[in-house]
């Protein structure tokens, strides 16, 4: 249903998406998403994101839009947005404008949402020498797009509101095949081996549900599958199960990235439906085979 929202709290529980993406589309399918009377998704178009939405056009840059917003309501919020354009403007828009805006909005609620989730990255960690990195690390971005989400996660976190921020790392799932394509080309790595960090985007969405749960302690929160592991090594995999001929290399004498722990999220309970690539590509690599 597509519709404009200016209505009360319904007594089953609203959950109000900003930004809705792909990320509210694979929550919908989850059984977590049937505890919500209602899902409003608020985005830029309206377009369909599939049952369970109620969808309502908004640019959380435009004046009348904050308004509109802040005259809302809602039991929790997630906020996962997408910057207009891979660039340090860009995400200063996508991430710190529009996390000004929305603070501002939700700050005006005569009720404020029990508990909100916002959507950042692990890219806001530079170790890059194979550390192991959890939430207690240090925070040492190098590029625009980590310093802009840490300009924007100190908003959320200096804003009085019960903010969770989880920080996925690389996402992967259905329809995401820019490494299956390098694979095919033979592009198994450079020269230093680096360390990558994944997440299969259903469990993405499972995280989120489970940070929604206002029995967990808001704050800091790494979202990240229980394996990280050398680039060559996934790819390597990859063109096993793809049929791509490959050469084993030499064990590396030095290497790059960074190890990501989820152990505050497992210590919680939460547990992974793909804790592996080897557990999430299988089916990705079906489908890719399928595609005309």
């Amino acid at each position: 249903m597509v519709e404009e929202i200016n209505k009360p709290v319904s007594p089953g529980g609203r959950l109000l998406w900003l930004g809705a993406g792909s990320l509210a589309h694979g929550f919908a399918q989850l059984a977590e998403a049937g505890q919500w009377r209602e899902i409003i998704a608020a985005r830029r178009n309206i377009e369909r994101l599939g049952p369970g939405f109620t969808v309502c056009a908004m640019d959380f840059l435009s004046d009348s839009d904050g308004r509109r917003l802040a005259a809302m309501a809602a039991d929790a919020v997630v906020v996962s947005l997408t910057p207009p354009a891979r660039s340090d403007d860009g995400y200063r828009q996508g991430y710190v404008e529009t996390s000004r805006n929305i603070i501002s909005a939700l700050q005006q609620w005569q009720q404020p949402p029990g508990r909100v989730v916002w959507v950042s990255s692990t890219s806001v960690y530079g170790q890059n020498s194979g550390e192991s990195v959890d939430e207690t690390s240090p925070t040492q971005a190098t590029g625009f797009s980590g310093k802009r989400l840490l300009e924007a996660e100190a908003l959320w976190q200096a804003s009085g509101l019960p903010v969770s921020v989880v920080r996925f790392s690389g996402i992967y799932g259905p329809g995401r095949n820019r490494l299956l394509q390098q694979v095919e080309k033979g592009n198994l790595g450079g020269e230093i081996p680096t360390y990558t960090n994944r997440i299969h985007q259903t469990d993405c969405a499972r995280v989120i549900a489970h940070l929604l749960d206002d029995k967990h302690d808001a704050g800091i929160y790494i979202g990240t599958n229980d394996e990280s592991v050398l680039d060559w090594t996934v790819k390597s995999w990859l063109a096993q199960q793809l049929g791509v001929a490959h050469q084993v290399p030499a064990l590396p004498t030095t290497v790059a990235g960074k190890r990501l722990s989820n152990h505050k999220l497992k210590g919680q309970g939460f547990t992974f439906a793909y804790p592996s690539y080897r557990h999430g590509y299988p089916e990705i690599i079906k489908a890719y085979r399928q595609r005309v």
